[in-house]
């Protein structure tokens, strides 16, 4: 039930000593006959000296108040008080749910002076503490202190004051002017702004000692608005607005209506901020909501920063219409030159950085309007990501960061939980100073794309001089390419300092990753390509890894030799524990380390590669100390590829020492103005009797039930928030609830519905539905609200299927795949085409004329050779999508003959003419194979050899002959497909005469190689892979296989028809090859002639 603010007139009275007046009503709840005692106590007190009131002193002054203060709104979290506040009653009483354990109040005086609730001081238009409540009567006493503000003027809310100066506030209109009217006016303090209200605005100025409070009330961004809800007057200019406030808002940035600030037109200096204040001093940000905004949420250049209890939540913005991508969406976002940045207590929700802290605006800008320079001081604390892109970034850019303290993340972000760099991807040449991580223990929730150099839960870049990474804890549930600290540019660094780092990999390496998996993919913690590291400190480094037995504890400069060259003076490891890695340390490729220590560790190493590892690289001294290790070679350290290991010492004594960091925030916060208070003759008791009600009686449902799907979570009584996606042909669903208590009563949307009866059908429009079921126990006072988000999903533009009348389409039809050819026969002069679609609300036209869903279209008329045919489908009349047919009709058909044959050995007989189609060929009997030249008549038609296809003018594969008769049969095909024409041609091969081993020996051939001429991988079992007869024999074989451009598509040596086989994918992409003609070479190895040919690939 919501809030009930009751104002009166400013109460002046004086009262005696001797007046004391008690007040009781006595009220009879008719159904639980429980009796409430509402007192009020009205007493005076002796007239006293006033005296001036802030947090920190209390001083006597000479002056007296005139005038009392008292109460002139009081509002409740829950409930409504009775009866309707008036100046001359000062007992009430509220009736609550049982459901409601805990109340606040909040009370607003004429004056402003402090109020005590329940014996606990509140200031006036703050809410009160929680105060528990009893079942049954619970008595509260308000109790105004009597101090009245001295020389002061009247404290107004927004409403108030538009009222005072003839205008109104909050009603729907732009409120804009008469915002800025009332934050212009000195005479006002504090801007109170409406609790509850919503106010339209297209942007407004603040300026020194602004002091602005909501008390919840939302301020909307006003269609087109295209600037800053908040700005700052001077914000070109440093420190001359200064002590600025704003506190209690819920500020909406109206994404949808806005213009992107990188749109033609738009000044960048004004892009579309929630809250956009530069130059600032002295500025406090607390206890607000910000959402919907169009950019960033908040942008701050200045000094004295202080943020405090802030929910960001721009969840939506990534799909909003006018061309916005996730760019420039971050949270919190601080410019250079900035200094004492306090940042607590602060929850995100947005589809680029969570926090930004950036030593130059990144966004192109004319000078006037670019901020830029060094950051120094920064605290950000209790940082939780609800969904982020990229949490924390600090961005040097061209400029220097120094002590930054980042202490507690939980959440979930998608690219990187922390990176440090000179900006996004080594751009810039800006430098860090000191730089503290610690109690990190947030998920990185989603598979990251090959190569982004944003990929890691830590990252460090560039220039650093001393970074503390200590207590982080991650846990690798999905993925396995995220290492936990990660620095994958150039890194030089001063002193690097990793502490009590937990790394849980519970998912099987081996699993997710090929057998060839670069260690690249699995580390942990992965150091620089190159750069200079004079002392890197590893302490308490702990990876949990199940029984993957992959992966390397810490990495080195991995990559190519010629991209690192890096050198680390010094690189300690103390108190590690390695569980089932490959390795524990990997230096790879030019990197050079003066010392290694390596204390107090344990590994465990199921790997053959040893658990200290170098590869191409140098270690100057390794000293090692209590190192115990498990490893299936044996080995405590290996070296690979060149690599050195020098002066092992394993009598190490000494440990590296971490010099001690204090953080403490540093910088003034902002501070509200102070305010002059006098103590009145007349404190005032105010006493409201709050009554919660026994738990019998119920506003829940027993259970609730929608036609059309089911709700996601299932039911639970205690569960209000529900959702239903259904298909586009849903067009209304209707909602039962069943209702727990039988007296209660219950609504849906409004309108009144039995238990255990269907609503009346709830129409649905395409997108998100609403409907609320809210019960109404018996008590008429207890209420409860169900909420069912029902999506209606939008009609579908996808054909499910084209069929043509004649031909067959290719590729196969796939609603995805939009466009298909097909040839028909010159004998069709038309066709007709069927197309189906999958939404009942889906129209149909086919070049321009609509066709129902299901039906054959009128015939279209087919000229000989390319007709296209456009299927348009439309499902809202302004979406639409295409599909496009391409129809060849074949020319007429020219006989199927060939205008010339031969064979490679022997003459045809009689001599070749196309009408003749039967031919003898006579060869010598050590003539074992024989290859035929077809040369067609038609280029379009077509041709095979005993059943495989040939190419016009080109030899077919050898064909084996056998002593005596061999029939090879040679079919033309015309370009119709139907006409065909067949050629025989007998080859006789002269019997074998034996004269003698000798001559035996010398007419030994060699054994015949045959490579096929087509190949078909199409699956079906037949010519699916390149089988080459006789290859076998011929190991040293080298088989070349390119394109018709030339370009090589596939090579292997020692081909053996197993290993690695052809089958019609690409050897270079992967990918299977188009149909078509290909060429190989093919050399033997054995001293015979290269064998060179061509296959035809056809699915």
């Amino acid at each position: 039930m919501s809030n009930l603010i009751m104002l009166i007139s400013t109460i002046c009275m004086q009262v005696s000593l001797q007046a004391v007046s008690l007040f009781t009503l006595l009220l009879r709840r008719v159904k639980k006959e429980r009796l409430i005692i509402v007192t009020l106590l009205l007493a005076s007190v002796k007239v006293c000296p006033a005296f001036t009131f802030n947090k920190s002193n209390m001083a006597v002054v000479s002056s007296m108040a005139s005038k009392a203060d008292t109460l002139k709104a009081l509002a409740l979290s829950v409930g409504t008080i009775t009866p309707a506040f008036n100046k001359t009653i000062k007992s009430y009483n509220a009736v609550v749910p049982n459901t409601t354990s805990f109340i606040t109040f909040l009370p607003f005086t004429n004056n402003a002076s402090p109020v005590r609730v329940n014996g606990k001081d509140v200031n006036s238009g703050s809410a009160s503490q929680s105060i528990p409540l009893n079942q049954g009567l619970n008595t509260i006493s308000v109790v105004v202190n009597g101090m009245s503000k001295i020389n002061s003027v009247q404290q107004l809310t927004l409403k108030e004051y538009a009222a005072a100066h003839g205008k109104t506030a909050g009603a729907g209109g732009n409120d804009s002017v008469i915002i800025q009217q009332y934050i212009n006016d000195t005479t006002q303090k504090v801007k109170l702004f409406d609790s509850g209200g919503l106010f339209y605005t297209s942007g407004n100025t603040l300026y020194a000692n602004n002091h602005l409070v909501g008390y919840g009330a939302k301020v909307r961004l006003a269609d087109n608005a295209n600037r800053p809800i908040f700005t700052n007057a001077h914000w070109r200019d440093e420190g001359i607005d200064t002590n600025i406030t704003i506190e209690g808002f819920l500020l909406s940035g109206n994404d949808l209506k806005q213009q992107h600030h990188l749109t033609a037109g738009i000044d960048s200096g004004e892009f579309i901020v929630g809250v956009k204040l530069m130059g600032i001093k002295k500025l406090a940000l607390k206890n607000m909501q910000l959402d919907s905004m169009r950019t960033f949420s908040v942008a701050i250049q200045g000094r004295d920063i202080y943020i405090d209890s802030i929910f960001i939540n721009q969840q939506y913005i990534s799909t909003n219409s006018g061309g916005l991508t996730e760019f420039n969406q971050d949270g919190l976002h601080f410019y250079g030159p900035s200094s004492n940045i306090y940042v607590n207590h602060v929850k995100y929700i947005t589809t680029d950085d969570a926090i930004c802290v950036c030593g130059t605006d990144p966004v192109p800008q004319s000078k006037t309007t670019k901020k830029s320079g060094q950051i120094t001081n920064v605290r950000i604390l209790n940082t939780n990501f609800i969904h982020a892109k990229r949490g924390i970034r600090l961005l040097s850019q061209d400029y220097f960061l120094d002590d930054v303290l980042i202490d507690g993340i939980t959440g979930r972000a998608t690219n990187s939980v922390v990176l440090v760099s000179a900006y996004q991807r080594q751009y810039g040449t800006g430098k860090f100073g000191l730089i503290k991580i610690a109690n990190v223990n947030a998920t990185i929730d989603s598979i990251i794309p090959t190569g982004d150099k944003q990929t890691g839960y830590i990252i460090i870049n560039d220039n650093i001089d001393h970074v503390i990474i200590d207590r982080v804890s991650h846990t690798q549930n999905q993925y396995i390419n995220v290492p936990t600290v990660k620095a994958e540019f150039t890194l030089n660094a001063r002193l690097i300092e990793l502490s009590n780092i937990s790394t849980t990999l519970n998912k099987t390496l081996s699993a997710a990753t090929s057998a060839n998996a670069s260690d690249l993919n699995q580390t942990d913690i992965l150091l620089a390509k190159g750069g200079v590291i004079n002392t890197i400190s590893v302490k308490n480094h702990i990876i949990s890894n199940g029984t993957a037995g992959k992966g390397t504890g810490i990495a080195l400069a991995l990559g190519t030799a010629s991209a690192n060259n890096l050198a680390i003076h010094k690189l300690v490891i103390d108190s590690a524990n390695y569980d089932y890695i490959n390795r524990d340390l990997n230096i790879r490729s030019n990197a050079v380390v003066d010392s290694l220590i390596v204390t107090n560790t344990r590994t465990n190493s199921p790997a053959t590669y040893g658990t200290l590892v170098s590869l191409a690289a140098t270690v100057n001294n390794l000293l090692l100390r209590n190192y115990g290790w498990t490893s299936a070679s044996g080995a405590m350290y290996n070296v690979v590829s060149d690599g050195s290991i020098k002066n092992v010492n394993k009598n190490y004594t000494s440990l590296f020492s971490l010099p001690a960091i204090a953080f403490t925030p540093a910088g003034g916060l902002a501070a509200a103005p102070t305010q002059t208070w006098a103590l009145s003759t007349v404190p005032i008791t105010y006493t409201i009797g709050v009554t919660r009600i026994a738990s019998s009686i119920s506003a829940n449902l027993a259970n609730l039930k929608i036609s059309g799907g089911s709700f996601s979570p299932a039911f639970i009584a205690n569960i209000t928030n529900y959702t239903l996606s259904v298909p586009n042909a849903t067009l209304s669903v209707t909602v039962t609830p069943t209702l727990r208590d039988s007296l209660a009563t219950a609504t849906i949307n409004g309108t009144s519905v039995g238990s255990r009866q269907s609503s009346t059908p709830i129409s649905l429009n395409v997108g998100e539905n609403i409907i609320n079921i809210k019960v109404i126990a018996i008590d008429g006072i207890s209420t409860k609200t169900y909420t069912v988000k029902v999506t209606r999903l939008p009609a579908s533009l996808n054909l499910s299927n084209i069929k043509i009348s004649s031909g067959t389409l290719s590729p196969a039809f796939s609603s995805e795949t939009q466009s298909y050819t097909a040839i028909v026969a010159n004998a069709q002069p038309s066709l007709t085409i069927t197309p189906t679609v999958s939404s009942a609300t889906t129209t149909i036209a086919i070049n321009g004329i609509t066709v129902i869903s299901g039906n054959a279209s009128q015939s279209f008329p087919l000229k000989i050779g390319v007709n296209v045919i456009k299927i348009v489908t439309n499902a809202s009349g302004a979406e639409t999508k295409t599909y496009t047919l391409t129809i060849t009709r074949l020319a007429a058909p020219i006989a199927a003959n060939l205008a010339n044959l031969k064979t490679n050995s022997g003459t045809l007989s009689p001599v070749f003419s196309a009408n003749v189609t039967s031919y003898t060929v006579n060869v010598a009997s050590v003539t074992n194979t024989v290859t035929v030249t077809a040369t067609l008549r038609d280029s379009l038609a077509t041709a095979t050899v005993n059943g495989k296809d040939i190419i016009s003018r080109l030899a077919s594969a050898p064909i084996s002959l056998n002593a005596g008769n061999n029939s090879i049969v040679i079919t033309v095909a015309a370009n119709d497909g139907i006409s065909t024409k067949t050629y025989n041609i007998n080859v006789v091969r002269a019997a074998t005469v034996n004269t003698g081993s000798f001559y035996a020996a010398a007419i030994q051939r060699i054994p015949e190689v045959v490579v096929p001429s087509a190949l078909s991988p199409n699956g079906d079992g037949v010519n699916d892979r390149l089988v080459i007869a006789g290859i076998i024999a011929c190991p040293d074989n080298n088989l070349t296989v390119v394109n018709q451009n030339g370009f090589i598509v596939y090579q292997k040596k020692g081909y053996d028809n197993n290993t690695d086989v052809f089958d019609g994918h690409s050897g270079v992409t992967g990918k299977m090859l188009i149909p078509g003609t290909y060429f190989y070479t093919l050399t033997l190895g054995n001293g015979s002639k290269t064998q060179t040919g061509y296959i035809i690939i056809r699915y």
